[in-house]
């Protein structure tokens, strides 16, 4: 799944071309019970991402919003993103997983609709640090 990450990321620097400011960030281990700790600079967003139970299958595919924003503006430089374990395979097997990540990393990026965090649970996560992105 990797490769749809990658593409999707690829996706959104071409489309924000915008430089933003480098932020620093600090998350300490086990942050909402499942976060990895990270100290350091962000440039210019910072997505976690995990496969986990959310539905079913069919249902709800993911969901993902930003954490952190830039003072000033709403411009996230940190957030998360979660995808139904029941339904990785599916979206993936009909060519249809790149477009559910594209969508969620708006989201994350403040660009799809209303932002609001939901408790996560704890499961694999994969950090997935996006140069470029405004």
């Amino acid at each position: 799944f990797r490769l749809a990450f990658e593409d999707a990321a690829a996706r959104w620097s071409e489309v924000i071309v915008a430089d933003a400011t480098d932020q620093q960030l600090d998350i300490p281990a086990g942050f909402l019970g499942w976060i990895p700790g990270y100290s350091g600079v962000v440039d210019d967003v910072l997505i976690d991402a995990r496969d986990t139970p959310l539905d079913g299958p069919r249902g709800v595919l993911g969901r993902a919003a930003g954490l952190a924003v830039r003072e000033g503006q709403w411009q996230p430089y940190w957030g998360f993103m979660e995808f139904d374990t029941d339904d990785l395979e599916l979206l993936y097997d009909q060519g249809r997983l790149g477009d559910v990540i594209l969508h969620e990393m708006g989201h994350v990026l403040g660009r799809a609709g209303r932002q609001r965090l939901r408790p996560a649970r704890e499961r694999g996560w994969t950090r997935h640090r996006l140069g470029s992105l405004a």
